[in-house]
């Protein structure tokens, strides 16, 4: 990276980057799949750069009890799955050894083949935690004075990172939330974002936040993907909630640097009500499973019927269950605080999923992320 990367000797920036991981957060309502660690992997690039902190895996350890990654840049992070980590899952787990923890979710899905939220698979989930809470441990520990690490509440087993880095001159202000709820269970995202409240906020306003604000998100399949056959960047704003200066430097950073993408201003819903209505329409599918599981006698009937628990579970509940309601109404689905924001996407081409089956962020995504994002902060600071 040839930019000049630093860290700042500024308490506060001018403008801010956040991006989180939403630990397996891979699946959600209306059949869409991500890679939701596309912006931790984007701002922690930067971080790492500043700082110099190599974020490759230096050992991963495991007893039946606990799994602990360590770092080559001195960090290391536990976690513990709700039922516990078999032999054979320690074994595997090994072979991240060398890889880079930026990509929390591709290297936990070149393990265990995929990575399901809701406690479906807690050892994949607890695996790609460690890895993303030891990037956040290496950073504090490369700087513990001017890095801040808070946790994300009492009832969730997350971190959020902050600190001011020093691009070029401009003061920037980067958060990183890693969303994890203990066990493997997540996602619980109610700390994503640059919404501030919590710890969070209380640490974000130590950075000058709130200010104007890039919300790097996930690489994703949603409906939008049918309309190209190419991946591109989404930036997507509110006219009345978000910051429509921030969504004009990122689009003018797309067409500089020649990156296709596209931009809208109609796709962030605060509508807290629809977002609840989505527990009463997955409630009523559970209780018309349940209703078939009391009726009937046959084995391959309720086979059936358990298998399409466990896609609703595995799938669909993640569609709603990452946020609450009185956040939603407040910050829309990616944590936006009002005001400040705009937000860049990846959204995969209409045919990436007949092969990738779940969108995973490569290097060469995360180089442009990087790169659209640095242009667009230096246009934001000098507005």
């Amino acid at each position: 990276m040839k930019e000049k990367l630093s860290l700042s000797d500024k308490k506060h920036g001018i403008v801010c980057l956040t991006g989180h991981a939403g630990i397996a957060h891979a699946h959600g309502a209306n059949s869409y799949q991500q890679d939701d660690g596309g912006g931790f992997c984007a701002a922690g690039t930067i971080i790492s750069h500043a700082l110099s902190v190599d974020t490759r895996v230096s050992e991963v350890s495991c007893t039946t009890e606990e799994i602990m990654v360590k770092l080559m840049g001195g960090g290391s992070a536990v976690t513990m799955p709700r039922r516990r980590v078999t032999p054979q899952e320690a074994a595997m787990m090994k072979r991240a050894e060398g890889k880079d923890a930026l990509f929390s979710q591709g290297v936990a899905a070149g393990i265990f083949g995929r990575v399901y939220g809701q406690g479906v698979s807690e050892t994949a989930a607890c695996f790609q935690a460690a890895l993303a809470l030891s990037v956040l441990d290496s950073f504090k520990k490369a700087a513990p004075e001017r890095v801040f690490v808070v946790p994300e509440s009492e009832e969730n087993a997350g971190a959020i990172l902050g600190t001011v880095i020093d691009y070029d001159g401009i003061p920037v202000s980067v958060v990183m939330p890693v969303n994890f709820t203990g066990g493997g269970l997540g996602p619980d995202e109610d700390y994503e974002g640059n919404f501030m409240h919590g710890m969070k906020g209380d640490m974000m306003k130590k950075l000058g936040c709130p200010l104007p604000s890039i919300v790097a998100e996930s690489k994703v399949c949603s409906v939008l993907s049918e309309e190209a056959p190419h991946d591109r960047f989404l930036i997507r704003y509110s006219e009345d909630r978000g910051d429509p200066a921030v969504a004009k430097a990122l689009e003018e950073s797309c067409k500089e640097l020649s990156v296709p993408y596209f931009i809208r201003n109609d796709l962030l819903s605060y509508d807290a009500g629809s977002f609840q209505s989505l527990s009463y329409a997955f409630a009523e599918k559970i209780e018309k499973i349940a209703a078939g599981l009391r009726e009937t006698e046959k084995a391959s009937e309720k086979v059936r019927l358990v298998g399409d628990l466990a896609r609703l579970v595995s799938e669909d509940a993640a569609g709603f269950t990452y946020m609450s309601r009185s956040v939603f109404a407040e910050s829309s689905s990616p944590g936006l605080h009002p005001g400040t924001s705009a937000v860049l996407s990846m959204i995969v081409g209409k045919n990436y999923i007949k092969d990738h089956v779940i969108p995973i962020i490569t290097e060469s995504d995360r180089d442009d992320y990087v790169r659209v994002i640095l242009l667009a902060l230096k246009k934001i600071a000098q507005k």
